[in-house]
């Protein structure tokens, strides 16, 4: 979910209909599945000492 939240769009589909258009930020508002995966990402995704998830500290550098 790391690369989809720095995209212009995200396009969610379940069961090959589409759910869900937007920003990361839009879909976490208006995609009850989008959001479920998003929570469902940061539950796996341990955080480091300093609160940052691992992923994102590996695009920042």
């Amino acid at each position: 979910m790391v690369a989809a939240k720095l995209a212009d769009r995200i396009i969610v589909m379940d069961k090959g209909e589409i759910v869900g258009i937007g920003t990361h930020e839009e879909l976490l508002k208006t995609c009850p599945l989008y959001k479920k995966m998003d929570e469902s990402e940061n539950y796996m995704n341990p955080l480091e000492e300093d609160g940052t998830k691992w992923e994102e500290a590996l695009y920042q550098g």
